[in-house]
């Protein structure tokens, strides 16, 4: 009898650990409590992007950003694509309350054990449709994302993180691998002189590598830095 009791036992403890790992909204709120350990942060970044027809130089510049939406990137002359690139679009993505949040299972990336959960917008003017997330739940992280828009195509997104002082993960490289439709290309992405846009016609894939680099995090910026124009 007792061994009964105690198999009944470890039978319940296995299945409420197993319910409390699985349980997507504890996963998301691991995320955002790592998230918004960052109240600002600066850094130098790197972008290089290789796109078939379009002929962009590897830019140099700064990035700054302040909690909880305020994000600029210095680069002068140069138009940023996809804005994926800045890494706060995960705060747009997790911090949408309008969602449903359903829990996939558990993976494998790059030989790392990772969680995979997806994101689905409840609100009917928001462009993203559905949102697919691979956690590392060990240092509560995202570790890859692919977004499904309605109108400006899918991107799937690869991180790699740094830890800042020994505290804080933060973005070390973010590569960005895009499927959208037709688009109209500044003349600082497509190195036309003649102040016209260029337009692509049917869908444009590529790649858009972010590389971070000399974070300052919780150091404080002056909100001056958002409202000033880039340097020509």
């Amino acid at each position: 009898m007792k061994t009964k009791i105690l198999i009944s036992l470890s039978i319940l403890i296995l299945n409420l650990s197993n319910s409390y790992s699985q349980d997507p909204q504890k996963i998301i709120a691991n995320i955002k409590k790592q998230l918004s350990s960052v109240k600002d942060f600066q850094a130098n970044i790197n972008v290089k992007i290789d796109i078939s027809f379009l002929n962009a130089p590897e830019q140099n510049g700064k990035i700054y950003y302040k909690a909880p939406n305020k994000t600029k990137i210095d680069i002068p002359g140069f138009a940023m694509l996809p804005k994926q690139g800045s890494g706060n679009f995960i705060n747009d993505i997790i911090f949408d309350n309008n969602s449903t949040i359903v829990y996939v299972g558990k993976e494998e990336l790059n030989k790392m054990p990772v969680t995979s959960i997806k994101i689905i917008p409840t609100d009917a003017n928001n462009d993203l449709a559905l949102a697919n997330l691979w956690v590392d739940e060990s240092r509560n992280v995202v570790m890859k994302v692919e977004t499904i828009t309605k109108k400006n195509g899918t991107f799937m997104i690869f991180l790699d993180y740094s830890n800042v002082e020994g505290k804080i993960w933060m973005p070390s490289k973010v590569l960005v691998s895009l499927n959208v439709p037709e688009f109209s290309l500044p003349k600082t992405m497509s190195g036309d002189t003649s102040g016209k846009e260029k337009k692509k016609k049917g869908n444009t894939e590529g790649k858009v590598t972010f590389t971070y680099s000399n974070y300052i995090v919780n150091k404080g910026i002056d909100d001056k830095i958002f409202s000033t124009t880039l340097k020509k």
